[in-house]
């Protein structure tokens, strides 16, 4: 047990941190190759989530898979000097301050570079309610290491996470003895005209309770960021003849959203559907003052937990939004 390696990884909830660098969203942990030491975490590692501005150990889990994916990501930079690494001032928000030349300003250069994306599924993943602090597991790795993601001596770390991490293998090794139904033969056929229409009239049914839930929990969450409560919004399509309600329609945001109660892949795919489909009836439109923006809507789709790596993939390469729930409210991901 004690050879083992052991990570301490900083959570997306530290001001000024999002999912383009560190994200820490249900089992899933994401970082770019921006970060110091993004090559050296490792499947099989044990994962140990933490705040360290609140100075909280969040959850402990080991990696059992890393998935890499190529994309962009804005990097602020001093519009003086150029330099990277930027952060609002702590006593006035709305301003900037450049840590290397000491430049003021309102608001950063963005610039987009090419960034390597992994993306961490921890299993077993557990929510950590003990005694120790961030601190604590700090002063087990060595002096200067990196603080965001920094190796970790096990056998120097507070006792009740060591008794948690050899908590973990038990768990793991009860999954792998956990026996599952066979797997059914999935369809390779379009459906049936009559299959077809059982479909679409699945899609034009009133939302579910906890899909209807979701998105209330979403509108509340947006009203206390300091939005307005978004409404649903009806197309015309098909010439007119017929209407397509998106679920929401978040004006500062300017995105149109489609909600639904889990992410088994039929949902998601119905969903990519849909909100594609909402926004090319949107870029139909004429722009008018009481929907500005409104024509070139982006697509997102809101999900109360992640889908699986390759719809992730799916979704980000078609360049939707996915809003998903977290213990912090809702997490977008691009």
């Amino acid at each position: 047990m004690n050879d083992q390696t052991v990570w301490l990884l900083l959570s997306t909830t530290s001001p000024g941190r999002g999912p383009e660098t560190y994200g820490d969203l249900q089992n899933i942990y994401a970082w770019t190759n921006r970060v110091p030491n993004a090559k050296q975490v490792s499947e099989g590692s044990v994962a140990i989530i933490g705040d360290n501005y609140a100075g909280t150990i969040l959850r402990v889990g080991r990696i059992a898979s890393i998935a890499t994916s190529e994309g962009l990501t804005a990097i602020d930079r001093c519009p003086s000097c150029q330099a990277s690494s930027q952060n609002r001032r702590s006593i006035d928000p709305e301003s900037w301050k450049c840590p290397k030349c000491k430049h003021e300003y309102s608001a950063p250069l963005k610039d987009l570079v090419p960034t390597l994306h992994y993306r961490a599924t921890l299993s077993p993943n557990t929510q950590y309610g003990g005694p120790s602090t961030y601190a604590d597991v700090q002063k087990a790795g060595s002096l200067g290491n990196q603080n965001a993601m920094r190796e970790v001596d096990f056998t120097l770390l507070p006792v009740n996470l060591q008794v948690m991490i050899q908590n973990l293998d038990v768990a793991l090794t009860q999954e792998s003895i956990a026996t599952y139904p066979a797997p059914k033969v999935g369809r390779t056929t379009e459906p049936k005209i009559g299959e077809r229409k059982a479909i679409a009239d699945r899609a034009a049914q009133p939302m579910s309770q906890p899909e209807a839930r979701l998105v209330e929990q979403f509108k509340d969450w947006l009203v206390a960021t300091g939005c307005q409560r978004p409404a649903a919004i009806k197309f015309p399509a098909g010439g007119g003849e017929t209407w397509a309600e998106a679920d929401l329609w978040i004006p500062e945001k300017n995105q149109l959203v489609e909600a639904k109660a889990d992410a088994t892949r039929e949902s998601v795919r119905m969903a990519i559907g849909q909100v594609l489909d909402y926004t090319h009836l949107a870029s139909l439109l004429m722009e008018t003052e009481q929907f500005p923006g409104l024509k070139s809507s982006q697509p997102a789709i809101l999900l109360p937990v992640l889908p699986t790596s390759d719809l992730l993939e799916l979704i980000r390469i078609l360049h939707i939004v996915l809003w998903v729930q977290s213990n912090q409210g809702f997490q977008e991901i691009r």
